[in-house]
């Protein structure tokens, strides 16, 4: 190749090219996957009585297997105090069944793992719904912003 220096220019052109391309690349998937996107939220107040208001949130989004779910996160506060928060999932009547009585257990990217108490005994809910009660992640979020 020596007998064609404008060949070996260009090799090394397509090279750095190529070179930058798998570096820039991961280093932008990183970025971007790394650092998760805040999840904006539409809170609603419902007063239940004088003393007493729900606030609700319900989002919707599909699992992995592509199956549609709601959740819905729901607290309740009485004379200033939060009385009870829980956490609901809803799956489409007929493609889903949740495991009752059973804790729901949750696991974050980071290996964290929290449990949220079945409150399904007290209820009485069709087999594709699952209510939590006192779920810890919920309740010690970092903020909320109404």
């Amino acid at each position: 190749m020596e007998n064609f220096p404008i060949m070996n220019k260009i090799l090394v052109i397509k090279s750095f090219k190529n070179w930058r391309f798998w570096v820039i690349i991961p280093c932008f998937l990183a970025l971007i996957l790394g650092n998760p996107i805040p999840t904006l939220a539409s809170i609603h107040g419902y007063p239940e009585s004088p003393t007493q208001t729900m606030y609700r949130s319900v989002q919707s989004f599909r699992d992995a297997s592509h199956k549609a779910w709601q959740v819905v996160v729901y607290k309740r506060v009485k004379s200033g105090m939060v009385d009870s928060i829980h956490l609901r999932l809803v799956g489409f009547p007929g493609m889903v069944e949740l495991s009752h009585p059973k804790n729901l257990q949750i696991t974050a990217g980071t290996g964290e793992v929290w449990q949220a108490k079945d409150a399904f005994d007290e209820l009485s809910l069709p087999a594709n719904v699952g209510e939590y009660a006192n779920c810890w992640l919920i309740a010690n979020c970092d903020r909320v912003v109404m």
